[in-house]
């Protein structure tokens, strides 16, 4: 079946990158213009947020969007045929040496990313680069096309865990003084581990894994992320923050302070380039009752 679909994909791998970039900005056009319920909330809940921040013009951020959107699409179907040499031309890492000398220290990396630009690129080329990664990712509900996403995603040397058994992985990954690539902008409901942690000034529903593993392994946490060139087919690594393990942080409050500093650091993410960031979720989905 993996074959089958890997067929099926195969033209969109034949069109040039600059043919396949502007059909990914067609699409992006497309959806803004056809995807009026979808728009509305993005826009919603960009002037909840980055507008009180200062970022103007938010129905023209909305459409830059749902451009980058598309071009997402479009990098998704040709991503069965990326290899780690081209995904080495594409995305660049000014940065690589810092997370060498993290690895030297043998306590392994918990990196911590977001649904930016193409966020599938962002354990692939770590990988590329000949560094040990594992991503902890969410089965798709079809499994054939799970089987098939895990395996076009392990090209590179990319390892995926599984987010249902994930903490066991994870352990095993850290100690094994690899990578581990963790996303977790998404709203986490409370009843799942979800706590309340400021987001652009809401309380929001946020998983604290990273900071309950760092506890528990003493590895350092890494936010970082994959930001899309304005030429749109190339991308940086970017690291904005080393958050090493502080024994004064090994408690509940602690936890609370470490998810706090990886909200920040989204902030600033986001902030820098709206655009790129995934508005289709439902990030303030649950609200704090105070229970």
């Amino acid at each position: 079946m993996n074959t089958v679909l890997k067929v099926l994909f195969f033209p969109f791998i034949l069109i040039p990158q600059s043919v396949a970039l502007q059909f990914g900005k067609l699409l992006g056009l497309m959806f803004y213009k056809i995807d009026k319920r979808h728009r509305l909330e993005i826009i919603e809940r960009m002037n909840g947020s980055i507008k009180l921040r200062g970022v103007e013009n938010i129905e023209e951020m909305c459409k830059f969007f749902y451009l980058n959107f598309g071009l997402f699409i479009i990098e998704l179907l040709r991503m069965p045929f990326i290899t780690r040499r081209k995904i080495k031309k594409m995305v660049s890492y000014g940065q690589l040496e810092d997370i060498r000398e993290l690895l030297a220290e043998g306590n392994g990396i918990i990196a911590v990313t977001g649904h930016f630009s193409n966020w599938e690129y962002a354990g692939m080329a770590v990988s590329a680069y000949d560094l040990e990664a594992s991503a902890v990712a969410k089965p798709l509900k079809n499994k054939i096309f799970n089987s098939f996403l895990n395996k076009t995603r392990s090209q590179t040397g990319e390892k995926i865990i599984d987010q249902k058994s994930s903490y066991k992985g994870m352990l095993k990954a850290i100690k094994n003084n690899e990578i581990v690539i963790l996303l977790l902008d998404f709203d986490a409901a409370p009843d799942r581990g979800g706590i309340f942690i400021p987001f652009f000034d809401k309380e929001t529903a946020t998983l604290p894994t990273a900071a309950i593993l760092q506890q528990k392994t003493k590895a350092p946490i890494v936010f970082i992320r994959i930001k899309r060139e304005p030429d749109l087919r190339h991308f940086h690594f970017e690291i904005d923050q080393i958050l090493r393990y502080d024994e004064s942080f090994n408690n509940e409050e602690g936890v609370v302070k470490i998810t706090t500093k990886m909200n920040e650091s989204y902030e600033r993410f986001i902030l820098d380039s709206p655009e790129q960031w995934l508005w289709l979720q439902r990030r303030w989905r649950f609200r704090n009752n105070g229970n």
